[in-house]
């Protein structure tokens, strides 16, 4: 079994130098700890079951069509929620989903068409509110047979209206912004109750547009494709699987030949090789060569595209995590990237020293090393220590990391222990750190008292 919150911290740290535009004062950390809250509560919750989860998540189906072209959808999860097996799809958000009037979520035509290609009635919606009190909605409904009979004649006139050139319009169900709230149909499609008002219950004369199909694919057939050129492709998929079964046998190669193994990744996308396996897409070439994680080819790739060809000679030498640091400083200055210098400082520092370098040179702000400590706490001491952090936040800022605030806790514990069991090392050590805590005005204004008092 796997932390969930340390996959996560694993994960979206690897953004964590990434220039990200986040809005109304948000920040990389406070994301982070939106997240790990989020995952504390399902967990808590207890509500979820999904067994045999690489085989239950991200699952794929296909489901073939009368004119021979696919549908594809990937569902997030299957398992079960309280007890009954259903469908979920995962969701996050700012605000709550709506609720009312009964049955609003059955039209969701998400949920709709995950039922029809699995042929699961059960459907659920577990979303993510990400508010100052993060919660989380348990959103179960039922979608019945007649809906997935409909769904399935709509896909079928939809692929013949698209494959004559005739794109239909997208409309429908979205959460949380639900334009079904304000449609004078809604009455009809829930089935006209009582608890409706009047208007509801009858049809808008404007002609009906179809909702939208973002899953379908036309048998794999691009809207412009390159000339294949088998003879090549022939030979850069054989390289590819060459590297990767190096890979797994001798660990040196790892180290030495993956800026051609991200060579041969951008003429695959770029020439569409991955046609010669009778794939339907890039994504899915990534998802047969790299089971595990995409996200090192997309590095690898990105080493490749970004970086010059001289010092791509070089990038055997420092190894392809370092590289893919190197990537982000030369995305940032452009043609000003001084190729040989950042090479000689990859090659004679440490991994972790050469990114602390790289994020002080992106960001302008020093580092320091960190390690991430767990804590089992018990409900009923939640409280008390959510109290506490939040307290200090207020007094440091709200900018300041949950690890800071419970620095200065710790910090204003050893003073005040210091003073009834004299300790000056302990004293100086907790006022010092509390006095990096303070903005410049109150920094002088502290000084200057202590000048005075002495």
């Amino acid at each position: 079994r796997e932390d969930s919150t340390a996959v996560l911290f694993e994960e979206w740290g690897a953004y964590q130098e990434t220039s990200l535009q986040y809005s109304n004062g948000d920040t990389w950390e406070k994301a982070l700890h939106r997240g790990v809250t989020l995952l504390e509560r399902l967990a808590q919750d207890n509500r979820l079951r999904i067994r045999q989860p690489r085989r239950n998540l991200q699952v794929k189906l296909i489901r073939k069509l009368s004119n021979g072209n696919d549908f594809v959808a990937y569902i997030d999860a299957i398992g079960c929620l309280d007890g009954t097996r259903c469908l979920i799809e995962w969701k996050t958000t700012t605000s709550r989903y709506t609720t009312e009037p009964e049955g609003l979520l059955a039209l969701d035509p998400q949920l709709v068409s995950y039922s029809w290609i699995s042929g699961i009635a059960e459907v659920a919606l577990v979303v993510f509110v990400r508010k100052s009190q993060p919660e989380i909605q348990y959103l179960r409904t039922t979608i019945s047979e007649e809906q997935r009979l409909q769904y399935g004649q709509l896909v079928e006139q939809t692929v013949s209206q698209i494959e004559t050139g005739l794109f239909p319009s997208h409309s429908g169900i979205r959460f949380p912004q639900n334009g079904c709230l304000s449609c004078s149909c809604l009455g009809l499609c829930l089935g006209a109750t009582k608890t409706l008002s009047r208007p509801n219950l009858y049809a808008n004369p404007e002609p009906a547009t179809l909702i939208g199909l973002t899953s379908l694919t036309t048998s794999g057939r691009p809207l412009v494709a390159p000339k294949l050129n088998r003879r090549r492709a022939l030979f850069v998929l054989a390289k590819i699987d060459e590297i990767l079964t190096w890979e797994q046998s001798v660990e040196h190669e790892r180290e030495t030949r993956f800026v051609d193994l991200g060579r041969y990744l951008c003429e695959v996308r770029a020439g569409q090789y991955w046609r010669l396996d009778h794939l339907s897409s890039f994504d899915e070439f990534l998802e047969k060569r790299f089971p595990e994680s995409r996200r090192k080819a997309y590095y690898l790739m990105a080493i490749h595209e970004h970086l010059p060809p001289q010092a791509r000679k070089k990038l055997k030498q420092v190894g392809w995590t370092k590289a893919a640091e190197l990537v982000k400083v030369a995305r940032s200055e452009g043609k000003r990237f001084d190729c040989a210098t950042w090479l000689h400082r990859a090659r004679s520092l440490p991994k972790e020293e050469f990114k602390r370098e790289v994020n002080r040179h992106l960001t302008g702000k020093e580092t320091e090393p960190w390690e991430i400590i767990y804590f089992k706490l018990y409900k009923t001491q939640l409280a008390v220590v959510e109290q506490a952090v939040e307290t200090a936040a207020l007094m440091l800022g709200t900018d300041k990391s949950r690890g800071y605030c419970l620095e200065m806790i710790c910090a204003d514990f050893l003073g005040g222990a210091s003073l009834e069991n004299p300790n000056p090392s302990a004293l100086l050590f907790s006022i010092s750190r509390l006095y990096q805590f303070l903005p410049p005005p109150q920094r002088r204004q502290f000084l200057e008292q202590l000048r005075k008092a002495s």
